[in-house]
């Protein structure tokens, strides 16, 4: 995949349009039959054409800034995280205007039994396809390359030292990222800081309902949260670019840890606390998703950037394909309480991980630079590409 997207970056953003389209169509149809249904063209088509657009996206936006990997990496997953602000907004307008609250109990989980708020439902599929789809046809036509960074260009001019930190290890191939103990170390570190972002995000609300009967108040929190999700990423990527990323890493990742063991006794405390949490769990627990392909570029190189980086992201996918089915299922089992400090856990987990992560947390920095390397290129070389 890793050559694929060099060579044809707008065929795999157009393909990521029509797997994304097809399975918000798909749900339209599937969310009348069954939950599994649902799972497999919304979770499943979906997330392998979401998929496709961030490693692609990822991969030219990479090769405009080579130096600053994590801060456009933050910009970049700011927009999907923004997403979640529109969606919530229209998502709650559309179908549920009158703010009514869940009135059935399913174990431990309120849920809206209402026929009025439940026949919009299917319907809201195709009113988010329908955004989404208008949004990725634009966004396709504005990306290119830049003239100058071709594959080549990174085949000859990027030796090792270009970069502050891609000195240390040099370039790897998939085949030796399978080799190398840092890999699962990272993969772990991923796998179960965005278990727990995507959990938080999934029963966030549900937990909330528990002591708060407010819908509306519940929507403002999920939006608001994705927008401060989206300014802390940019924030804490820049400082990770011109500090370390080691160092941003452990601190997000330990506070994580601190603020997922105590989420359960924000039911004792005013909703304002509730909001905070939460909030603050969407900022740290994001941002290994903006510091990942630093270090990823960082230790195992340019070359097979794409490649390796789709091979840590499969944590990503896993844990979006099984943590909801998991989540619910426990927590039937084991209630609220104890869902959380499993969270808890998995955070604990990710943070002792991220200090073996295979960084120095005081990197040299490199004056020469792959973006310095390309603009040496000759005019007349750069017009003819």
């Amino acid at each position: 995949m890793g050559h694929i997207t060099w060579w044809f970056p707008y065929l795999l953003l157009h393909w990521s349009a029509v797997f994304i389209w097809t399975g918000y169509l798909l749900s339209y149809v599937s969310i009348h039959h069954s939950i599994w249904a649902t799972i497999l063209t919304y979770g499943l088509i979906c997330g392998f054409g979401a998929g496709i657009g961030y490693v692609t996206s990822l991969d030219l936006i990479s090769r405009w800034f080579p130096d600053h990997v994590a801060t456009v990496s933050a910009v970049l997953i700011a927009g999907f995280s923004t997403g979640g602000t529109v969606f919530n907004s229209v998502v709650s307008a559309y179908v549920n205007p009158d703010n009514l609250s869940p009135h059935e109990h399913l174990g431990s989980v309120r849920v809206f039994n209402q026929t009025v708020l439940l026949n919009k439902v299917p319907n809201t599929f195709l009113l988010l396809g329908g955004i989404v789809f208008v949004l990725q046809f634009i966004g396709t036509i504005l990306a290119f390359t830049p003239l100058a960074v071709t594959y080549e260009d990174f085949q000859n001019e990027n030796e090792p030292g270009t970069s502050r930190e891609e000195s240390l290890i040099g370039e790897s191939s998939p085949m030796e990222l399978f080799k190398d103990p840092g890999s699962y170390v990272l993969w772990i570190v991923v796998f179960t800081s965005a278990t727990v972002l995507m959990g938080i995000q999934s029963i966030y609300k549900s937990f909330g309902q528990t002591f708060i009967h407010d819908d509306h108040f519940l929507a403002t929190l999920g939006a608001t949260a994705s927008i401060l999700s989206a300014v802390y990423k940019i924030s804490i990527a820049y400082i990770a670019d011109m500090t370390s990323t080691k160092i941003m890493l452990i601190l997000n990742m330990f506070v994580s840890a601190m603020l997922t063991f105590s989420l359960y006794q924000t039911h004792n405390l005013p909703r304002g606390w509730f909001f905070f949490w939460i909030c603050a769990l969407y900022c740290v627990l994001s941002s290994v998703l903006i510091l990942a392909p630093s270090i990823i570029r960082s230790t195992w190189g340019v070359m097979h950037f794409t490649t390796n980086f789709a091979i840590i992201w499969t944590s990503v996918s896993l844990s979006g394909i099984g943590g909801p089915l998991v989540i619910n299922i426990l927590l039937k089992l084991v209630g609220w309480r104890n869902i959380l400090y499993i969270f808890g856990v998995f955070t604990a987990i990710a943070s002792l991980f991220s200090c073996c992560v295979k960084l120095p947390f005081c990197p040299q920095r490199k004056k020469k630079t792959v973006a310095s390397a390309s603009s040496d290129v000759p005019m007349e070389y750069s017009k003819a590409r």
